[in-house]
């Protein structure tokens, strides 16, 4: 891969490099030899990053200092693990609270791992943290128990955001005051040895055929390079199982950790993927 210069951060080259990239569809690129080695040494699958982002730093008076008292340590601590775990948005003309729960999913001899998003309304969130609760101080320093859950609705500094936004390809966690669903790439782009991979591409997906596989090549290179965008078409693999077809697909949804599904079928005679 060339070396970078100052060149490719300049907005008005990175305009004129978009406007010679293909169009997802196979088309061939005038820069294909530097692209040759975009995906060298694939590492190994690594778990998504969480997409629950580190809450912001508190600037209230009730921030833990030295001397804090127990109650004041406990309240930040609770606040913190409800703003990791929680968000309120505004979603739709409603009012919802956020969470990302794991899960696993196995395809192709791989598992995957996911934060799916999941959406509960306030009486649902009060009902899941029902079991636990704290003393606050109201009024005239008389203690109070409450919920956990309707003491972090009614807190000011509860994470919240005014919408949703799928932003591929930033990495920043807000936007315009939105949350962006994107959590960024399941692997890091450097040098490495990808030259069995390549030889299965050309040899086994596309039985030799150079034009085939220049598409194919030129397909999963457009589909990284533009995260954002669907392209007009989609690669299918059919073969006999055991042929290799899932083994491409693997590797690209450790790319996409988080929003790539392997998927596959059965004709009466072939499988699909």
């Amino acid at each position: 891969m060339a070396d970078w210069t100052e060149e490719d951060f300049n907005p008005d080259e990175a305009k004129a490099r978009q406007a010679k990239a293909g169009n997802g569809n196979g088309a061939p690129r005038e820069d294909d030899e530097i692209w040759e080695g975009m995906f060298d040494g694939v590492p190994p699958p690594q778990p998504p990053p969480d997409p629950r982002p580190e809450p912001p730093p508190r600037k209230s008076k009730r921030k833990p200092r030295r001397g804090a008292s127990p109650e004041e340590k406990e309240e930040a601590e609770l606040l913190a693990e409800m703003n990791r775990d929680n968000c309120v948005v505004l979603d739709g003309g409603k009012v919802l609270v956020l969470r990302f729960e794991k899960t696993e999913h196995e395809a192709g001899g791989e598992r995957y791992v996911y934060f799916v998003p999941t959406f509960l309304t306030f009486q649902a969130l009060r009902d899941l943290y029902l079991n636990r609760g704290l003393w606050v101080v109201g009024d005239k320093k008389k203690r109070t128990w409450i919920d956990l859950g309707n003491w972090w609705l009614q807190h000011p500094r509860r994470r919240q955001y005014r919408g949703l936004i799928f932003r591929p390809g930033d990495d920043r966690r807000e936007i315009d005051g939105c949350l962006n669903l994107w959590t960024g790439w399941g692997v890091e782009p450097k040098r490495g040895d990808w030259s069995l991979l390549r030889k299965h591409m050309h040899e086994v997906l596309a039985a030799g055929d150079k034009d085939v596989d220049r598409y194919n090549y030129n397909w999963l290179a457009w589909a990284v390079q533009n995260p954002g965008q669907q392209a007009g078409a989609a690669l299918v693999f059919i073969g006999d199982p055991g042929t290799g077809k899932g083994t491409l697909g693997n590797a690209m949804c450790r790319n996409f950790p988080a929003f790539a599904a392997h998927k596959y079928g059965r004709r009466p005679d072939r499988q699909v993927q």
